[in-house]
């Protein structure tokens, strides 16, 4: 896609790339990968393109266990879908909704175990219900 100048073609498949690098568990990569995607998709107009790479963003940042970022990446996520129309905004305020609820479950723990004395176990994986992939 890149020798013929199909910056969409290429967008799409930087960002099936970093799909497959998420499952694979190399979210930093994957991160890498899709915000070059979402480059791209803004750089030929593609709206839906970038609603899903913005999702994609959130979920491979809340697998980084970065919360601050997965939250605005979701939140772009979410109003560009509902301004679009797009059936994916219900996903996309799922995962919003998961996570910030798992922050506050982590948060809650964090002072309950301060107040009575009790070591913190919050790990990396306690993050929430895993975040939903689009189709």
């Amino acid at each position: 896609a890149r020798e013929t100048g199909d910056w969409r073609a290429e967008g799409v498949h930087r960002a099936n790339l970093g799909g497959v690098l998420c499952s694979l568990g190399s979210h930093a990569r994957a991160v890498d990968e899709l915000t070059a995607a979402l480059a791209l998709s803004r750089v030929v107009g593609d709206q839906e393109g970038e609603c899903a790479r913005l999702g994609s963003l959130g979920i491979a940042h809340s697998c980084l266990g970065k919360s601050t970022a997965a939250i605005r990446f979701y939140t772009a996520a979410l109003t560009l879908s509902r301004r679009l129309g797009l059936p994916s905004s219900a996903t996309h305020f799922a995962n919003l909704n998961e996570l910030l609820l798992a922050d506050q479950r982590r948060t809650h723990q964090r002072q309950s175990a301060r107040s009575s004395g009790s070591p913190i176990h919050v790990g990396a994986g306690d993050a929430g219900a895993s975040p939903r992939l689009e189709a």
